[in-house]
């Protein structure tokens, strides 16, 4: 989780401050360094297993909605800000409540922070989204959908929500066309890449770092974040 990832970087990031050493924090996902700079507030310990079960249990007995309505009379503040068909941050947003209050968060040692956003034409990314999703058909995407199906993984498994599983199940089910799947998984692709743009642009003190793709390109990247860098440290 997010918590136990910001636990194990401090000492790191305590241990290189101490040697004088800088640090690249590389995303990956935006919401862990976010987390990371900015502080997180929802720092709770690892849930109490007896509860989730009981969680668990009563969602299997009374159903989702029952869950979701006893987390509105508890916190309706909170469960206007989750999606109640989805059980597992239903049950969560429950365990928080019953749960200690977090401690406070850790700061960070004065490192000079500097973040850099690269940020990409939209009809650049959008091309190599159409390759790279081109390039998982070809590597043995279908195959490796087809074994996991065959080991008895559910549908309902929690790995088979990334982007394109299900459609890829609905097309071996015979439900859609390759070239429908093929392209459902490309238009899913392009509208995650357009949320995770939407989340970069609200990142706080984040300077845009221009890219197009290629070799030059990137090495222009760098030579501007160097720039930066040594600005910033006089």
């Amino acid at each position: 989780s997010v918590a136990d990832w910001i636990r194990r970087v401090h000492p790191v990031l305590e241990d290189a401050y101490a040697r004088s050493q800088s640090v690249i924090l590389a995303g990956g996902t935006g919401f862990y360094i976010r987390a990371l700079m900015e502080g997180y507030d929802a720092m709770s310990p690892a849930p109490d297993p007896a509860l989730r079960q009981h969680l668990m249990d009563r969602e299997a007995n009374e159903g989702l909605a029952a869950l979701a309505e006893h987390l509105q009379t508890l916190a309706p503040e909170v469960a206007a800000r989750i999606d109640l068909k989805n059980p597992a941050r239903v049950r969560r947003a429950l365990e928080r409540l019953a749960s200690p209050p977090p401690p406070a968060p850790q700061p960070l040692p004065p490192f000079v922070r500097v973040k850099f956003r690269l940020t990409m034409p939209v009809e650049i990314q959008d091309q190599r989204i159409e390759k790279r999703v081109d390039a998982m058909f070809l590597a043995g995407w279908e195959q490796e959908v087809r074994t996991l199906l065959s080991q008895g993984v559910p549908k309902t498994a929690p790995a088979f929500r990334a982007i394109g599983y299900l459609s890829l199940i609905e097309w071996l089910e015979g439900q859609a066309s390759r070239e429908d799947t093929r392209a459902e998984v490309i238009l899913r692709t392009r509208q995650y890449a357009k949320r995770q743009r939407t989340w970069l642009r609200s990142e706080p003190g984040a300077i845009d770092i221009p890219v197009d793709g290629s070799e030059a390109g990137y090495a222009q990247a760098l030579h501007l974040m160097m720039g930066h860098l040594i600005s910033v440290r006089g």
